[in-house]
């Protein structure tokens, strides 16, 4: 090992461990926990990735020549040993996986892009351009035109996750998950600016639909549990998957 890797070795684990917020007291409206997180971002093979006919196969038969103002493929590898997504007020969690050494991993290409649209999805916005630190207004400012478009960003993958434990997968769901699904929709709908078409907002899972189009393959090694609450003549349901 060179002396000049070990002296930025150094100054990266001087950094460390990185400070964080205090847990709150009050319980959060949900809350995701993951064991030991592994996660290796890296470009595509080139020699066996095809870009025009990943996006064709995903994209229902996008054409294979089509432009795209942003392009951005990537092979993504996330390991870790366990994973806990749980509700508040709510005593069975929506996905549990037992902690345990390899107990996730999931792999896949993804690509992340925005097609060339027509004359109309793009909108030319006017950028004045100033000399750095100068806080007065210039006669003949110089601006340009920057384009920016509307069509929606796009995502593709394929993932192939394998969750095995010794122990039973826990999945949960009921009818009232539901407005605490809501709530936390709204509050995932805020990470996203809001868009320049001026057509009525789409909602949080219509844009999932929308801007995912992703085909995921799931082998579970053990027992799984699907706790599946409803109400059927005032019996609560429960279904266990071997």
């Amino acid at each position: 090992m060179s002396s000049r890797f070990r002296r930025s070795a150094s100054q990266f684990h001087n950094t460390l461990p990185i400070n964080i917020m205090p847990i709150e007291k009050s319980p959060p409206l949900v809350r995701a926990v993951f064991n030991n997180v592994t996660l290796s971002i890296a470009p595509p093979d080139a020699e066996n990735f095809n870009l025009p006919e990943f996006v064709h196969d995903l994209g229902s038969g996008m054409p294979k020549d089509t432009q795209y103002t942003l392009l951005v493929p990537l092979h993504l590898d996330w390991k870790m040993d366990g994973t806990r997504v749980t509700l508040r007020d709510y005593p069975l969690p929506l996905l549990n996986i037992p902690r345990g050494e390899g107990a996730w991993s999931c792999e896949t290409h993804l690509v992340v892009a925005e097609g060339v649209g027509q004359d109309e999805s793009t909108a030319w916005v006017e950028c004045m351009i100033q000399a750095p630190a100068s806080h007065t207004s210039l006669e003949n400012p110089l601006k340009i035109l920057v384009p920016k478009t509307i069509m929606p960003v796009k995502s593709y993958a394929d993932p192939q996750i394998n969750i095995s434990v010794d122990d039973v997968t826990d999945i949960g769901w009921g009818v009232s998950y539901t407005p605490a699904i809501q709530d936390v929709m709204r509050l995932l709908d805020t990470l996203s600016p809001p868009p320049r078409d001026k057509s009525p907002a789409v909602g949080f899972w219509d844009k999932l639909r929308l801007a995912m189009h992703w085909r995921l393959s799931t082998n579970i090694a053990n027992r799984v549990h699907l706790h599946v609450k409803g109400k059927l003549r005032s019996l609560s349901l429960c279904y266990i998957l071997y």
